[in-house]
């Protein structure tokens, strides 16, 4: 397949529940207030990402790698921050990742809102969107198959125990 524009992994997406646009510097204050909290990081293989060391270390990476905010349309308040990676135009997929809420928009329906749009525009680009989360994350893994998402197979990524999770294309 061809891609008929160039896919832009920092693109503005929003709908009722939620709007997400590209991490800037200026967002480090609202995010490591998002991210301080331990019981984001618990079923996380880094259960320490909530210390400021840690927060610094994520943010820098998360702006390199274009990284997006979550703003609840509600308050207007950063309430986590996802990106897509991986891209492959070969294999014509692209993984959705690095994805954390604060704990007051889990279990609702944030993680739908915003999975919807990010599946949505990728699909527009690729056929095959895969989420990568560690096996002991437990949380996630629900979250990911609250929205659909099936276990597709298993493997080892940085060391780590993680499993990949599928939509069909068109699903969300």
């Amino acid at each position: 397949m061809v891609l008929s524009k160039i896919f832009n992994p920092t693109k503005t997406l929003s709908n009722k529940k939620v709007l997400l646009r590209k991490l800037l510097a200026d967002d480090f204050d609202a995010l490591k207030t998002a991210m301080s909290d331990p019981k984001i990081w618990q079923n996380h293989p880094q259960h320490d990402r909530y210390k400021l060391p840690k927060i610094q270390s994520w943010f820098e990476d998360a702006l390199q790698e274009n990284a997006l905010a979550i703003i609840d349309k509600d308050t207007s308040q950063l309430i986590g921050s996802s990106r897509y990676y991986e891209m492959d135009t070969q294999l014509n997929e692209v993984a959705i990742g690095y994805t954390f809420l604060i704990t007051k928009h889990w279990g609702g329906e944030t993680n739908l809102a915003m999975k919807r749009l990010m599946f949505q525009h990728a699909w527009q680009h690729f056929d095959t969107v895969w989420l990568h989360i560690a096996e002991e994350n437990t949380r996630s893994r629900c979250a990911a198959e609250k929205i659909g998402a099936k276990l597709h197979h298993t493997g080892i990524k940085h060391d780590i125990a993680y499993c990949w999770y599928l939509l069909p294309k068109g699903s969300l």
